[in-house]
């Protein structure tokens, strides 16, 4: 990380938050951008990307879609993505309607042990789709763990859960920029807990927490970062 500090000569900001990480945790002193993140510019195109990724998997564009997107352990265990995918499925479907499935993109330091999973017509292996954007736009609810895809998917202002049911080993082993209990989306640790999220779910709750965090980490997302990272470097070279 020293090494790619000295050599960078822009890094380009999403949020007030992640200009202070960039300063007090990758030894760069050199000049940021604070401008948004241009793969979350994805988000403000207007673009469909719903039609493009259930025409991909061959999904009827009316079905509704849950990503589940954990991140990679240290060991590579894959023990704690012990999701009762039935249960996440029929609880979103009692809860908002309509027939829903899920597309599951597991970490590529895990992916080769996908087959611990049993996939069928609701449960859909999305792990070698090429960009995990394109499905966060496309997709209606995220169950991740401690990903930071939390904060990228929740620009959309769409439900995000939090299933982590190794939080205490996790967390021994790992720190955060942010209390994983503070953050405006919904932890839990069971399946159980899973179900009674979903079924409470409070989106306009929710939505507000989501803003408030927003406002407080600074965020600078608005959907022309490209543009202006390309003139940047347009007007530099």
């Amino acid at each position: 990380a020293i090494h790619d500090g000295k050599m960078t000569d822009l890094m380009v900001s999403g949020c007030k938050a992640r200009t202070n990480i960039y300063k007090n945790s990758f030894w760069y002193d050199g000049e940021i951008a604070e401008c948004g993140t241009p793969r979350n510019d994805i988000f403000f195109n207007g673009t469909d990307y719903r039609k493009l990724v259930t025409s991909f998997f061959k999904i009827e564009p009316t079905t509704k879609l849950v990503l589940y997107a954990p991140t990679f352990r240290d060991d590579h265990s894959v023990t704690a993505y012990d999701i009762d995918f039935s249960i996440l499925l029929s609880s979103l479907e009692s809860r908002f309607g309509g027939n829903w499935k899920c597309l599951v993109r597991l970490h590529p330091a895990v992916r080769e042990k996908s087959s611990f999973i049993k996939y069928n017509d609701k449960l859909i292996d999305a792990s070698a789709y090429d960009d995990i954007q394109e499905l966060f736009a496309a997709c209606d609810f995220l169950i991740s763990d401690y990903s930071d895809c939390m904060f990228e998917f929740s620009l959309t202002r769409k439900p995000v859960i939090l299933y982590a049911s190794d939080l205490q080993e996790y967390t021994s082993g790992r720190s955060f920029y942010y209390d994983i209990r503070e953050l405006p989306y919904q932890l839990v640790c069971n399946n159980s807990e899973l179900k009674d999220a979903i079924v409470s779910f409070d989106e306009n709750a929710y939505r507000s927490r989501v803003d408030n965090f927003f406002n407080k980490i600074g965020c600078y997302e608005k959907g022309e970062a490209s543009k202006y990272v390309v003139d940047y470097i347009i007007a530099n070279t």
